[in-house]
């Protein structure tokens, strides 16, 4: 009969435990599986936006705002990106006008209205989407009627346009007025 061996024990240096060794294979393969923390800079560049040149029109201006602002509240909800940083971060998405006239904005600003998302934006709007435009959308809500709009087609619209006029769209009952007033009798 052979001479009995000895089976190898795990504590022996040249030997790794099983099970260590496999959760050092799943650590590693969850690493792998794990994207790699990003900045809210570089998380932004992801999501391709647009740079601001200026130029754009008033609703080009309207619609740019509303995508960043949009994408800063939900990176902000996912905690990547807290709002005394969303001035900062908008103006790495200026073009070369509209950077300027930040420029000159924040020379007249104190540190604290460089910071607030409501001073951007109060700013924004007064210098890219003037109040003759404002009033324009309030008027075409006001004249709003179906006519020979689909009843789809005149629901975006009328559901669209009360943003310009806050004072009607805050009140339900006259909503529903102007929304029957503008409706085909049928």
């Amino acid at each position: 009969m052979p001479p009995r061996r000895e089976p190898r024990r795990s504590a022996e240096p040249s030997f790794p435990d099983v099970a260590q060794l496999g959760e050092a294979i799943a650590t590693a393969i969850q690493s792998a599986l794990r994207p790699p923390q990003r900045t809210p800079l570089e998380t932004m560049y992801n999501l391709k936006l647009d740079k601001f040149e200026g130029h754009e029109g008033f609703e080009g201006a309207e619609r740019w705002l509303k995508h960043i602002e949009k994408t800063f509240r939900v990176l902000h909800n996912q905690g990547n990106l807290p709002v005394e940083k969303w001035v900062e971060t908008t103006s790495w998405f200026l073009g070369k006008d509209s950077a300027s006239w930040w420029e000159q904005e924040v020379r007249r600003l104190s540190p604290a209205e460089m910071t607030d998302w409501d001073v951007f934006r109060e700013l924004f709007w007064r210098r890219f989407v003037p109040p003759e435009y404002i009033d324009r959308k309030k008027q075409k809500f006001t004249e709003l009627r179906q006519g020979k709009l689909t009843a789809n087609e005149y629901y975006r619209r009328f559901t669209d346009l009360p943003r310009y006029h806050p004072d009607v769209s805050g009140n339900p009952a006259e909503m529903l007025r102007r929304f029957r007033l503008g409706t085909k009798k049928k």
